[in-house]
């Protein structure tokens, strides 16, 4: 583990096991086999984790490690390395940060009453959810009988974390467990590492719902397995949970009647909803009231916030408490921060050098207000596709071609367009790019038999060839993408992706790989992942650090298309992102300080770069306990 190893040697395997496979591998696949295997064992750390403690909080984990059954943490562990190929090296350091987290949480053995809360941050698809899943399993090994996940604000976003959640720690599907299809037992994911349970109430067809809990006979004092509630952040869902949680239980708080079993309460994009935002701190949002509610509920409790943008959540007063909803959720005992793999893309990758690149990620374009301006409404009729429209559209095309040709035929592929948050304009855009992807399509299926010279002559082709010379510095050549084109085009399709729309993006239902074009706004541009992005085309006037970083979907791991992966911006979001990028690595820096110099949360002010132009940290209402500085540097 961890030393590279020779890809002629890797080479020389994959001929002594071909005879055993059904058929003999292509060229393109024999690569992408060398390829994949290359990575497990080169992929290094661009940075280590960080943490930082409350030197008051017991440590535990180390004592107890020889006396816990580690069941659920080697499934889950199994599963990343076999099903998901993560690298030895990431899911080791993945492991020492979990243990971290787990060690500043409480010690689930130990009863009495106690509290703790902490903040976990990672950029924008870094691996946020691989490390929560990860802790999740370690915590129900450790003692924790009843996790909630507040797993995103929408529907979307909700049922794609369950997805992750059936796979990384039910080990079923949840919907056949909720519908109560016993007889199915579809062993997914961590599943075929383990045969130990976990009960859920929530599933892919079905948020929380009080009936479907008492229709099970579900109790939580009564439980044999850990159970996981797998939540939308919404009011009602919220309420409801609180309240079920306290009339099944017969619960009293003020009386001190609380249940006496360990919560591990895990809140995803902890900076969007969870924040207190009222003007005066005697008052409280509501679902910032229910997640405390519900965390008052229990004796020993563990709140955990995860987010890529962390700027709202260290602003919290940690001096806050309210004798009905219990204290705030300042991060008092732990701010911790994930690792990050050296084959991430992120802030650094896509606004760093940017001057010393003939070819950069990110395109600069100047006519996108041509098709909608900065200052529109539900009455803006949106203008003709512009130049740049159209040319981050056929780069897309190229870079299906390009990876159908580096053997990721079955693997999913995305363009995000973002570039307003009105439904009805995005309605007026979705079928103005599929007729030019209509046109498109017709153009290559004229000329694709005929010999280059012929094909370049056609000016459709010739504005194709003119993007792949502009845009992408790679080995293969024009003649390359042409070989695998005409299947590239033909497999994309356009969706529409907004509250108003009926469509529904869901790639589980395309085996062979989805490849999609996708135009929307609120609903890109938090939380959801996009498989396979390669190019987004972005243009949104947002001006809070965390609004926009948010927005950044485009971040990710890139497996061997890094090259291919493009950022269509204006120039002022371009300086923007760059500036935010500056603010975001000082912030992380901070973190490294207080490290050294072993502060805790409570005791050490962080500060976050602010910008003298027109972008703002957070919002203005989870910024009331910040203050401006002048730093001399």
């Amino acid at each position: 583990p961890n030393e590279p190893i020779d890809p002629l040697k890797i080479d020389e395997v994959i001929t002594i096991c071909e005879p055993v496979l059904p058929n003999p591998l292509s060229q393109e696949e024999r690569e992408h086999v060398i390829f994949t295997i290359h990575s497990q064992f080169t992929i290094d750390l661009q940075h280590k984790g960080t943490v930082l403690g409350n030197p008051d909080v017991k440590r535990w984990l180390d004592n107890a490690k020889t006396e816990i059954e580690w069941t659920y943490w080697r499934a889950y562990r199994d599963y990343l390395a076999s099903d998901q190929g993560r690298a030895e090296r990431i899911i080791e350091e993945n492991e020492r940060i979990i243990d971290n987290i787990l060690d500043y949480s409480g010690d689930p053995r130990i009863e009495g009453s106690w509290s703790r809360k902490g903040l976990v941050m990672g950029n924008v698809q870094s691996g946020k959810t691989q490390n929560y899943l990860g802790l999740i399993n370690k915590a129900m090994d450790a003692g924790y009988k009843i996790i909630i996940l507040l797993g995103g604000h929408m529907n979307d976003l909700r049922k794609q974390t369950q997805e992750r959640v059936d796979e990384g720690v039910i080990g079923r599907e949840s919907a056949h467990i909720v519908q109560a299809n016993l007889g199915i037992q579809n062993r997914i994911g961590v599943g075929k590492y383990r045969s130990e349970d976990v009960a859920t109430v929530t599933s892919t067809v079905g948020d929380f719902n009080r009936n479907t809990a008492n229709n099970l006979g579900i109790a939580l004092n009564s439980l044999s397995d850990p159970i996981i509630f797998t939540v939308k952040k919404n009011t009602s869902i919220l309420k409801n949970l609180y309240e079920w949680i306290k009339t099944k239980h017969m619960l009293d708080v003020e009386d001190g009647k609380k249940l006496d079993l360990p919560l591990l309460l895990i809140d995803d994009e902890a900076d969007f909803a969870s924040v207190n935002t009222k003007a005066h701190r005697d008052d409280i949002t509501a679902t910032n009231k229910y997640i405390r509610q519900i965390i008052g509920l229990f004796n020993r409790s563990t709140y955990v916030a995860y987010t890529a943008t962390p700027f709202a959540n260290i602003f919290i007063n940690p001096e806050t408490t309210d004798e009905m909803y219990g204290d705030d959720l300042f991060p008092r005992d732990f701010m911790i921060r994930v690792p990050v793999p050296d084959n991430y893309l992120g802030q650094n990758f896509y606004f760093e050098n940017q001057d010393y690149e003939e070819i950069n990620p990110v395109v600069i374009i100047d006519d996108n207000k041509d098709m909608i301006p900065i200052k529109h409404n539900t009455m803006t009729s949106v203008g003709p596709l512009s130049a740049s429209m159209k040319d981050s559209i056929r780069a897309f095309i190229i870079s299906c071609s390009l990876r159908d040709a580096r053997g990721h035929v079955n693997e999913h592929k995305t363009m995000m367009v973002n570039i307003t948050h009105l439904n009805a304009l995005q309605g007026q855009l979705t079928p103005m790019i599929e007729d030019y992807l209509k046109t498109l399509k017709n153009s290559i299926d004229n000329v694709i038999n005929y010999s280059i010279d012929d094909v370049l002559a056609n000016s459709t082709i010739g504005s194709f060839h003119e993007t792949f010379q502009s845009k992408f510095n790679v080995d293969e050549t024009f003649e390359d993408v042409l070989k695998t084109i005409r299947k590239a085009i033909h497999k994309i399709k356009v969706y529409g992706i907004n509250t108003q729309s009926k469509q529904v993006l869901d790639y589980s239902i395309y085996p062979d790989g989805l490849s999609a074009i996708v135009i929307g706004g609120h609903k890109l541009s938090r939380g959801l992942t996009l498989e396979g992005l390669s190019v987004s085309y972005f243009a949104r006037n947002s001006k809070a650090y965390d609004t926009l970083m948010q927005m950044c979907r485009w971040f990710g791991y890139r497996p061997n298309y890094g090259d291919l992966c493009k950022v269509y911006l204006p120039i002022e979001s371009n300086e923007w992102y760059t500036f935010i990028a500056e603010a975001i690595n000082e912030l992380y820096e901070e973190l490294e300080i207080m490290n050294l110099l072993e502060k805790t949360p409570m005791e050490f002010g962080l500060k976050v770069r602010d910008h003298q132009g027109s972008l703002i940290v957070t919002a203005r209402t989870k910024m009331e306990t910040a203050e401006n500085s002048i730093v001399t540097i």
